[in-house]
């Protein structure tokens, strides 16, 4: 049974449609240009090189090593390790900033998006079908998170890997984070559970509190106070940047998903003739 919708609402839903991937667009855009500038304000520092491989070369005083924790410092640098921590420090809380509002934004747009494709699910049985700008829209916006994305696995890969690097659960974390990133682009749908990222989040934490306790008992002599909180903040900011990444794009998979359903929806309700080209 068809339940008959004024024509009104139908077209106040759509043009809605309409400016909400307009704007999620943008909002695209503009979160690849903060991310880019982060890119550059942690290279600008230094953080694309100076790694240090072999624990026994960490000997000099711009190098600190805490049991499976080593922090680096950039290629060439020179001065008191407590100075550079600062450093970190003020680069790490820039970023937070940036993804922090980058992502707010593009949550808020895309939950509007999501809740208008279901609701275009839940009318489509009255084919009225789309305007031919909502669908050019939607494919537009389609390619753009598939641009995003892809920009995004590049983000995702280099900053932060020459900051801090932690035991084997930590680098697990960062080869689950990267592999959300590129199967989306390989159109996989599998292994993007974002319960996995919380659950190796979790094991990082797990790890800092045990390496605190171990400092408390005095297992891990001849460290600044002011160098563990670095190195710990450090640590926590790329968990959560990793966890961030891939629960974007556990979400995006959501969308671009919603979007080809409605297509297919939209398709069977005008007799099967084709929407996009």
């Amino acid at each position: 049974m068809f339940i008959e919708f004024d024509r009104r609402i139908v077209t106040c839903l759509t043009e809605r449609f309409d400016v909400t991937v307009a704007s999620i667009s943008t909002t695209l855009s503009d979160l690849s240009s903060a991310l880019v500038r982060r890119t550059s304000l942690l290279e600008g520092l230094g953080f694309s090189g100076g790694e240090i491989k072999n624990e026994e070369t960490l000997t000099s005083g711009n190098y600190v090593a805490l049991k499976k924790v080593t922090a680096y410092v950039p290629e060439g640098f020179s001065g008191d390790l407590r100075d550079y921590a600062k450093v970190i420090q003020k680069s790490i809380e820039c970023c937070v900033v940036i993804e922090r509002e980058g992502f707010e934004a593009f949550s808020a747009h895309m939950d509007m998006l999501i809740t208008n494709v279901k609701r275009l699910n839940e009318y489509n049985d009255n084919t009225f079908g789309l305007t031919n700008d909502t669908l050019a829209n939607i494919d537009n916006l389609n390619k753009q998170v598939s641009k995003f994305f892809k920009h995004n696995n590049h983000i995702t890969e280099v900053p932060y890997g020459n900051i801090v690097r932690n035991n084997k659960d930590f680098l697990e974390l960062v080869r689950e984070t990267n592999y959300f990133s590129k199967s989306i682009n390989a159109g996989d749908k599998t292994g993007l559970d974002p319960d996995v990222v919380v659950t190796l989040v979790d094991k990082i934490n797990n790890d800092l509190l045990k390496l605190k306790k171990e400092i408390e008992v005095g297992k891990v002599e001849d460290v600044k106070p002011e160098v563990i909180n670095a190195i710990s903040r450090g640590v926590l900011n790329l968990a959560q940047s990793a966890e961030f990444y891939s629960m974007t794009v556990f979400r995006a998979t959501a969308l671009v998903t919603s979007v080809s359903d409605t297509f297919n929806n939209l398709k069977k309700a005008t007799g099967g003739n084709d929407l996009v080209q």
